[in-house]
């Protein structure tokens, strides 16, 4: 059970570092980077879902048709 809490603990680190990345590519948006910043938020939230739903990290969200976001 020790090895669950260490990586529950990564995830949620994990998912921390994503927001704050996050929010600080949309504090340096222009528009000559919008396109690039904006995909690269996109991606972070697969991401950041994938890592959420995955059934092997996390049992925050038990639903069975989310699972496939981990993919």
């Amino acid at each position: 059970m020790q090895q669950y809490a260490y990586l529950t603990a990564l995830a949620y680190v994990f998912l921390g570092e994503l927001v704050a990345f996050s929010v600080c590519q949309l504090l340096l948006m222009r528009k000559s980077n919008r396109v690039h910043i904006a995909l690269w938020v996109m991606a972070s939230v697969f991401s950041a879902l994938g890592t959420a739903f995955a059934p092997h990290l996390l049992t925050v969200v038990s639903v069975k048709n989310f699972s496939i976001w981990s993919g």
